[in-house]
């Protein structure tokens, strides 16, 4: 049976035969006790709740796509009940319990290994790290109590999914009698109170709600922070602090998370260092993951942002004089990591990835404003593509990219297409035919009919970027193909490009649909790329293919 409705617990109580369908599957993973009546009451949505937590899902007790799709596939983690100790030894120990605790610790981000049900050393060292990351006895082996906390419900360090965003808890660094760093003139304590309390305007403006660790300059233990948030029950718990160092060389921008933090809270880390880097010209020194007491003791996704050096003249001079560009760019990572909306949060992710752009990719998006992982589309010239979705468009200003109207016929579009690159100085082969790669284009459903691009230079390659609007329900998502078309080391005088724009498979059988889009959207991309590569193209990662040639003139 197919999802079809979300099913939660209300009155009068929801019934159908997809009810029954759920509190089957529920019964045989060990989960739910009651009658099969085909009515979801109360037990239900308990034994629902109980589900998403095991399974790392958003336990709210409702059973939308996400907790549908996951309940009914193969990776959905039953009532566990510990049976043996698991260790490494030799031979080594395999079995079903085994593959549960590997997937267990791949959901927390502990084991990145394949599930193969083998305790090997592999998963012997990611057993050392969740116990060392929840205060347990660090001997690499599951026994009683090992179990107990890896399958239960009290994991520490923020684990928890970024879902609704309501509540954001907002801790200013230091205060009172700890000043913090001091550098440049500039104390610690004063930037970061001043920042907190400007993000907290931000965000309330945005409708959410906020509360401070502190709003005046006053000592506050780290135990205590942690605990006012925890009592406050917030969403998103957000620590604002400067860096420092002895030497005034070091520089830029980073982001912590606890290390068992979920891969969205890693995920919202990682964004925030890489727009703060990008918005206020900081190197990006990435996301880290760190023992910190804030972070350990949080029971909700938790994030510390180090703005920047305050020991270092150029990073200080933006602390004191560029703040609300700090704390806009921090807000829009918090705002963009938020669609206010519970199960359904993860619904919207769920359609967006199956739909669209996205159609068949088989792309593993878990939140917003975070690439996917580099994907090879070709050797020579080297191509790569990465896929990212945003509740925000990514070019609010009209006069940096460029549009194509899908609405218009194949040959429309590629008539202007190539009459633009034409002015520039392109000369197309006499078999330049852009219309089959844009009718497959044009074929994509559920995306909106104007589609924007824009191509900008980087250190060695241009990255060419196309963005649809795509209705989900009553909201609209932007789905991007990110390309990086590489320069070439060898310097020729000219070039002919070949440009894939069919992929087929060895026996010359067409590849399936999810193959064709970035293909061909990779055509129009190269095409973009006016006098930039200087190579011979060969048959890169999607050959081999139906080529065409586009010369380009020097």
């Amino acid at each position: 049976m197919d999802y079809r409705r979300a099913i939660y617990y209300t009155s009068p109580v929801i019934t159908g035969d997809d009810v029954t369908y759920v509190q089957e599957r529920l019964k045989g993973l060990g989960f739910y006790k009651g009658a099969i009546d085909g009515s979801f009451g109360p037990s239900c949505k308990q034994a629902v709740i109980s589900f998403q937590k095991t399974n790392l899902l958003e336990p709210d007790g409702s059973v939308g796509p996400i907790t549908w799709n996951f309940l009914f596939s193969s990776n959905a983690i039953n009532v566990l009940t510990y049976t043996r100790a698991l260790y490494y030894t030799s031979p080594v120990i395999t079995g079903n319990d085994v593959s549960y605790v590997q997937r267990r610790l791949k959901l927390l981000g502990f084991y990145t290994e394949e599930v193969d049900g083998s305790f090997g050393p592999a998963c012997k060292q990611a057993v050392m790290d969740f116990q060392n990351a929840n205060g347990l006895a660090v001997d690499g082996s599951v026994g009683p109590a090992t179990w107990n906390k890896l399958f239960g419900i009290d994991s520490s360090g923020g684990i928890g999914n970024l879902g609704s965003i309501k509540k954001v808890f907002i801790d200013p660094g230091h205060g009172g009698i700890d000043p913090g760093a001091l550098g440049n003139g500039l104390r610690e304590k004063d930037i970061t109170l001043s920042m907190a309390l400007k993000l907290g305007n931000l965000l309330q403006s945005k409708g959410m709600s906020v509360q401070y660790s502190r709003t005046t300059d006053k000592y506050v233990s780290l135990q205590n922070r942690a605990s006012q948030a925890n009592a406050w029950g917030a969403d998103l718990f957000v620590s604002i602090h400067c860096n420092a160092f002895t030497s005034s060389s070091a520089h830029g921008t980073e982001c912590f998370t606890y290390p068992s933090a979920s891969a969205s809270t890693k995920a919202l880390s990682r964004n925030v260092s890489n727009d703060m880097a990008k918005s206020l010209s900081l190197t990006n020194r990435g996301h880290k993951e760190a023992n910190f007491a804030v972070l350990r003791l949080t029971k909700m996704p938790a994030i510390l942002t180090e703005t920047a050096f305050i020991t270092n003249s150029s990073d200080a001079s933006k602390l004191s004089s560029r703040q609300n560009e700090f704390v806009s760019s921090l807000a829009s990572q918090i705002l963009g990591a938020n669609i206010d909306l519970p199960d359904e949060t993860k619904g919207v992710l769920y359609y967006a990835r199956q739909n669209g752009l996205f159609k068949g990719l088989g792309i593993n998006i878990e939140t917003f404003n975070t690439k996917s992982p580099v994907q090879l589309i070709s050797i020579k010239p080297l191509v790569t593509l990465q896929v990212e979705l945003s509740a925000t468009s990514k070019f609010p200003i009209p006069t940096r990219y460029e549009v194509l109207d899908l609405s218009l016929s194949p040959g429309q579009i590629e008539t202007s297409l190539l009459g633009k690159l034409g002015s520039a100085g392109v000369i197309f082969g006499s078999e330049m035919n852009l219309q089959m790669p844009i009718n497959q284009l044009k074929a994509t459903q559920n995306i909106d009919k104007y589609m924007k691009y824009s191509v900008q230079p980087g250190n060695g390659y241009l990255e060419v970027t196309f963005e649809v609007a795509a209705p989900t329900n009553d909201r609209t998502t932007y789905q991007r193909f990110i390309y990086k078309i590489h320069r070439d080391q060898l310097d020729f005088s000219g070039s002919t490009v070949q440009i894939p724009v069919q992929s087929t498979n060895r026996e010359g059988i067409n590849l399936e649909e999810f193959d064709i889009i970035p293909v061909a959207l990779t055509a129009v991309a190269v095409i973009a790329v006016i006098g930039f590569i200087v190579s011979t193209g060969g048959l890169g990662a999607a050959a081999p293919a139906i080529l065409i040639p586009l010369f380009i003139k020097w």
